[in-house]
C-alpha cells in the first residue's frame, strides 16, 4: 500500500488539494502528517515538506519549481502532485462513470482544471494569487476548516479538520471533472443535432444537456433550442452573447405568463401548457404543439 505524508501542524490549501488527488487515485492508503524527517523519508510521496519533488519551499538557488521559464508562475505541491497524478486521478473518475474516453479527453479535462483550479492554488500558495484567475475560491472553503484560536489545537484536531476539508475538495474535484465529460461528450452531441436541423434557427435536442456555451463557442446563429423533458416539450430562447439577459428573440409578449388554457387560447396550440413570464422558455405536451409554439415565435 502507498504511504504518503506531509507536514503537521496548521494545513493550507495546496496540502489538501494534494491529499485529495490522491485519494482520487490510490483511494485508501496509509497516510500521516509530520516534520521529522526521519519519519518522513518511511513515505512513498512526501509533499509541501522536505524539499524533495513535490514541495516548493526551497529557494530558487536551490531549485525552487516553477511553472514557466520566467519564473512568474511557482508551483505549490497542488501543482506538483496535479503535474504527476493528475492525469490518474481524473481517468479513475471516468473509469467509474463506464464510459468510453480517448487519451486526448484526459489530457483537454487536466489542463481546464490546471487553469482553472489548480493553478489558482499554486499561486495563492505563493502570495501571488489575484481571484480574476480562479473559478472558484478553493482557499476560503478550505480555510474554514481549519481550527481558530478559540478552539481546541493540536495534531489530532488538525488531522480530522485536514480529512474533513479533503473530503470536500476531493468530491469537488470528482464533481468537477464528471461535469467536464459530460460538457464535452455534450459538445459533439449538440453539433450533430444542430446538423440535422431544417431551419438553421432552430436546435432540435434529443434530450436536455448544456448547450448554450457550444452554441456561442461555435457561434452556431441559434434563436430557439427545444428538447424533451420527462412530462412535455420545451423550447429555450439563445441571448446575446456575452449577456444573458439580452435574448436573441424573446418569446412573444403576448404570451407572457400564461398557463393551460389561456395559454392555448392564445396560441392555437391545443396541448401548450405555460410560457415563462420574461419570454425565455415555454412547453407543450407534444412535439407537434413545440413546433408549432416555435413557428409563431419565429414568425
Amino acid at each position: 500500500m502507498i504511504i504518503a505524508a506531509t507536514h503537521s501542524g496548521s494545513f493550507h490549501t495546496d496540502d489538501v488539494v494534494s491529499y485529495s488527488i490522491l485519494k482520487l487515485v490510490f483511494g485508501e492508503f496509509t497516510f500521516f502528517r509530520s516534520r521529522d524527517q526521519e519519519v518522513l523519508n518511511k513515505a512513498d510521496i512526501v509533499f509541501d515538506v522536505g524539499f524533495g519533488e513535490y514541495d516548493h519551499h526551497m529557494p530558487d538557488k536551490e531549485g525552487k519549481p516553477y511553472r514557466d521559464e520566467d519564473k512568474t508562475k511557482p508551483y505549490s505541491s497542488a501543482g506538483l502532485i496535479w503535474r504527476d497524478f493528475g492525469k490518474e486521478a481524473i481517468e479513475s473518475v471516468i473509469h467509474n462513470m463506464k464510459i468510453e474516453y480517448s487519451y486526448s479527453l484526459i489530457e483537454r479535462i487536466w489542463k481546464i482544471v490546471d487553469d482553472g483550479v489548480i493553478l489558482p492554488v499554486d499561486l495563492s500558495d505563493n502570495g501571488a494569487w489575484n481571484s480574476e484567475f480562479s473559478e472558484i475560491n478553493l482557499m476560503a472553503i478550505v480555510s474554514s476548516f481549519t481550527p481558530s484560536w478559540m478552539e481546541e489545537d493540536n495534531d489530532t484536531v488538525q488531522m480530522t479538520s485536514f480529512k474533513n476539508a479533503s473530503a470536500v475538495v476531493e468530491q469537488f474535484l470528482r464533481n468537477k471533472i464528471s461535469k467536464l465529460v459530460a460538457s464535452i461528450y455534450a459538445e459533439d452531441k449538440v453539433i450533430e443535432c444542430y446538423k440535422k436541423s431544417s431551419d438553421a434557427r432552430i436546435l432540435e435536442l434529443t434530450e436536455w444537456m448544456p448547450w448554450r456555451y457550444i452554441v456561442e463557442e461555435k457561434k452556431l446563429p441559434i434563436t430557439y433550442v427545444i428538447y424533451p423533458t420527462p412530462t412535455q416539450w420545451r423550447i429555450e430562447t439563445m441571448h446575446q452573447t456575452g449577456n444573458v439577459f439580452s435574448k436573441v428573440k424573446p418569446l412573444p409578449e403576448a404570451w407572457s405568463g400564461l398557463r393551460d388554457e389561456e395559454f392555448q387560447k392564445v396560441t392555437g396550440v391545443q396541448d401548450a401548457t405555460f410560457c415563462h413570464p420574461a419570454l425565455f422558455t415555454a412547453g407543450a405536451k407534444s412535439h407537434d404543439g413545440i413546433m408549432k409554439l416555435v413557428e409563431e415565435a419565429l414568425a
